[in-house]
């Protein structure tokens, strides 16, 4: 018997369960997002306000939406294929002329990152000779944006959206080309058809978009990973010589995706991800495993991984990236990855505003998010999972979302009927686009039949991208980007019929070792956290208890002050704080929305009635210190001014250690009403201390009930 005999049912199942995994992950994101989208349709703008014109043209739209589907369905299972030589012809000519008469008429008016990508570019040609990159979003302007202003000047707008009509040509070129040698030609058309007509990709040529142009890099990294892996089955010195020109290739694109849009690094690990499941769950026994087509999948996987690894040392000296990003990034993570985020960059900003203090360096903002980001899965599970519903639900609505409208900005020249209309078209194709994409993965899911390898790396890509945007980072749909030409792959391909391997026991279905997985990490993931993860390595203080002298506190008052809404990053305070009105038109948002997600950050302190002098109200806990070097204390403090008392301060939050006193502070707090603090006093490694907050009355007669809010408690190095 083989020595892997035992053992190789065992292996199979798992890699191929784990494969599986990733095909539901990614079905349970779709499945939300089509509750998004439909959200988005069912408001009927363009009936409620056009009357029976928009009656009439919101059937038209869904009747023309059902004939496109229908189309694509029969494309895909013609027993011959269209003509391919007319039917590219017809797919790249007729693509680029509505292309160009669309962002010919469509006008809007460019805003956000968009905007600054093309002012980056105007910079760089400014600078005139190239010497690396200062800013950190400098290289979303490099390759489109930047050669268009050297060439043309600083006003050829049109240019470059002749130059993403060209990007987009070039992306349908590699899509159908990938289709083909995976599936055929019909599925190539049928896919083709579907990535063409889907709105959203058309609107981001009108526009400097990042995603669009980090589409045709990763499209071109799938392409030639496939041809390097149909190279790699041929025997002979040909063979390999192209499948290692390829794989060169591919690594070479995959760091230029990361360069453009930061996804590099996340398809060439997908790559190298799939090829080792794929050759886990192959029939090793029976061949020598150097000679299977798996292990040559591997080798060509992990040659893409080496050449993406030299490119980035090579970029050392070239520096297409900016030194920057780490610290930027770091506290969007730290801003999104606690629950308080909303997923947009105007909550960043104000999160920034608060709590940037003492976090100046990539490494402490860095240490920041880790511990917002366990801690949310530590203390406040459900509401953590919660939260990643409620973004995954909009991070996969395959629509136009109303709440982030920059791609049809106050488009000038088109009137309010016919832009309602464009998005009602992007609603009712986002929906059937969901609905047939959510389909396709359960089916492939189900079967035993190992997927493609390309498409299972593009599962798995989708699937790395959306996981950090629904858990620490910005989440806008845009932010997927990827998916409709995926999505369009993995439709297609399912549309057309194969036969499927022979699945008579229920528990050999993927699908069913895929759901174990998948419930085991949500089950147990969290208790693991919490295990691990404790204050000594930088989780946020919890697990409160109250104390009061000189006052009659109620029943159920702690409760209520862990639960208030929190009010340091209401409207007026932000606007005190000296933040500008763009980063503020969401604020009234975030009291509500991180009373509800994340009330694990904060902890309110507040006397039940007017105090007399030497009441104290005081929330307690115990830390215990590690070797881990977190010695001190950090908080941000939050001190309203008391209205018609601003100059006397007749309270102090006293911050005690083994019930001594290490900081005593004035409240309300002078000049600003939020300030970090970080006390040094009374705590040693290896042992275990009583921190309490305690909020004293220093003078009689106070008619005030002052409160304090206690944000992100935590010891710090």
């Amino acid at each position: 018997m083989h020595p892997t005999a035992l053992i190789a049912p065992f292996v199979r199942w798992t890699s191929r369960s784990s494969i599986a995994a990733a095909f539901l992950l990614l079905g349970g994101g779709v499945a939300l997002g089509i509750l998004g989208t439909y959200s988005s349709a069912r408001e009927f703008v363009l009936v409620r306000d056009h009357g029976l014109e928009g009656i009439v043209a919101a059937w038209f739209i869904v009747a023309f939406s059902l004939a496109l589907f229908g189309t694509v369905v029969h494309l895909a299972r013609r027993p011959r294929p269209l003509d391919p030589k007319w039917f590219l012809v017809a797919l790249i000519a007729g693509g680029a002329i509505a292309h160009v008469i669309l962002v010919a008429i469509v006008k809007p008016v460019w805003g956000s990152d968009y905007r600054l990508y093309w002012e980056y570019a105007q910079r760089l040609v400014e600078q005139g000779e190239y010497g690396g990159l200062t800013r950190p979003y400098y290289s979303r302007s490099l390759f489109v944006p930047y050669p268009i202003v050297r060439i043309f000047g600083p006003d050829a707008i049109f240019m470059l959206k002749l130059a993403n009509v060209g990007v987009m040509a070039c992306i349908q070129l590699a899509g159908y080309d990938l289709m083909r040698r995976i599936r055929g030609h019909q599925v190539a058309q049928a896919g083709s058809l579907l990535f063409l007509a889907a709105p959203i990709p058309a609107f981001t040529m009108m526009i400097p978009s990042h995603d669009l142009w980090g589409l045709l890099f990763v499209s071109a990294a799938l392409w030639t990973a496939t041809f390097s892996y149909d190279a790699a089955k041929r025997t002979g010195p040909a063979g390999l010589t192209v499948a290692i020109l390829a794989a060169v290739a591919t690594g070479a694109l995959t760091y230029l995706a990361q360069v453009q849009r930061g996804t590099g690094l996340l398809l060439c690990a997908a790559l190298l991800l799939t090829a080792a499941l794929a050759f886990a769950g192959s029939r090793m026994e029976q061949a020598p495993w150097w000679r299977t087509v798996r292990s040559r999948h591997l080798a060509m996987a992990a040659l893409f991984a080496l050449v993406y690894c030299a490119s980035s040392i090579a970029d050392e000296h070239i520096k297409l990236r900016s030194d920057d990003r780490p610290k930027l990034m770091n506290i969007k993570f730290a801003a999104n990855a606690s629950g308080m985020g909303n997923g947009k960059s105007d909550w960043a900003a104000r999160f920034s505003k608060r709590f940037s203090s003492g976090h100046g360096t990539p490494e402490r903002a860095e240490d920041l998010f880790h511990s917002l980001a366990l801690s949310s899965w530590a203390l406040a599970p459900r509401d953590s999972g919660a939260r990643v519903a409620k973004y995954s639900e909009r991070l996969f609505s395959l629509t136009y979302t109303r709440d982030w409208d920059w791609l049809l900005r106050k488009p000038a020249g088109l009137s309010k009927g016919a832009r309602e209309a464009m998005l009602f078209y992007a609603d009712v194709y986002g929906f059937l686009f969901g609905l047939a994409l959510l389909i396709s993965i359960l089916k492939t899911a189900a079967t035993w039949r190992l997927p493609h390898p390309t498409v299972t790396a593009s599962i798995i890509f989708v699937v790395a991208v959306a996981l950090p945007l629904v858990l620490i980072f910005e989440n806008k749909p845009y932010n997927v980007f990827p998916i409709w030409l995926v999505g369009a792959l993995l439709t297609a391909s399912q549309l057309r019929p194969v036969v499927q391997a022979n699945t008579s026991q229920w528990w050999r279905n993927p699908a069913i070792g895929g759901s174990i997985f998948i419930a085991l990490i949500v089950l147990l993931a969290p208790l693991a956290i919490r295990a691990i993860f404790e204050e000594s390595n930088g989780r946020l203080l919890s697990d409160w208890t109250l104390r009061s002298k000189n006052i009659d506190v109620p029943d159920g008052w702690l409760n209520r002050m862990l639960s208030a809404r929190p009010e340091a990053f209401d409207r007026t305070p932000l606007e005190n704080a000296g933040m500008k009105e763009l980063y503020l038109r969401n604020a009234p948002e975030d009291g509500a929305r991180i009373q509800k997600y994340a009330p694990q950050n904060y902890a309110r302190l507040e006397f039940p009635a007017p105090p007399t002098g030497n009441s104290t109200i005081s929330l307690e806990t115990e830390a215990c210190i590690a070797a881990t070097g977190r010695n001190q204390l950090e908080f941000f403090l939050y001190s309203p001014s008391i209205s018609g008392n601003t100059d006397d301060q007749d309270f102090q939050l006293q911050v005690l250690v083994d019930n001594r006193v290490s900081e005593d502070i004035d409240i309300p707090l002078q000049g600003k009403d939020f300030r970090r603090f970080v006390v040094t006093k009374g705590l040693a490694d290896n042992s275990c201390h009583k921190v309490a907050f305690r909020l004293r009355a220093t003078a009689t007669g106070n008619r005030e009930v002052p409160f304090v809010e206690i944000w992100l408690p935590r010891l710090i190095h």
